[in-house]
């Protein structure tokens, strides 16, 4: 299944919108990263750390097509305003989240006035 996905806290209202090619193997993913303590997403890891996974649920947002992927992310992520008041560190789209250290980075010396040609 293609689409967009939500890993919810059963906890509160927070969650982390994603997007995959394939949700089941996506979710397998993440769950094996948050076991091992080795997640890109520190908030989520931080939440799974303390209250573990039988707090956190997968969810299909929306089915769709490839090609619409990074769009509905994008507004997925915005609609339930998970980067405010969720796991999200990102606004979604091309942003792969393996890359986000080093987006972080830039981000972190634009603002800075330090980015490198």
């Amino acid at each position: 299944m293609t689409g967009i996905y939500k890993i919810q806290s059963l906890l509160d209202n927070r969650c982390y919108i994603g997007k995959a090619k394939n949700i089941d193997k996506r979710n397998k993913f993440h769950f094996s990263r948050l076991k091992i303590g080795k997640h890109h997403n520190n908030l989520l890891q931080r939440f799974y750390n303390k209250y573990g996974s039988e707090n956190l649920e997968l969810q299909i947002v929306e089915l769709c097509n490839y090609e619409e992927l990074n769009e509905k992310e994008i507004f997925w992520i915005k609609e339930l305003k998970s980067m405010e008041f969720g796991f999200n560190m990102t606004g979604g789209g091309e942003i792969n989240p393996m890359d986000y250290a080093e987006n972080r980075k830039k981000v972190s010396d634009s603002l800075k006035g330090h980015v490198k040609s």
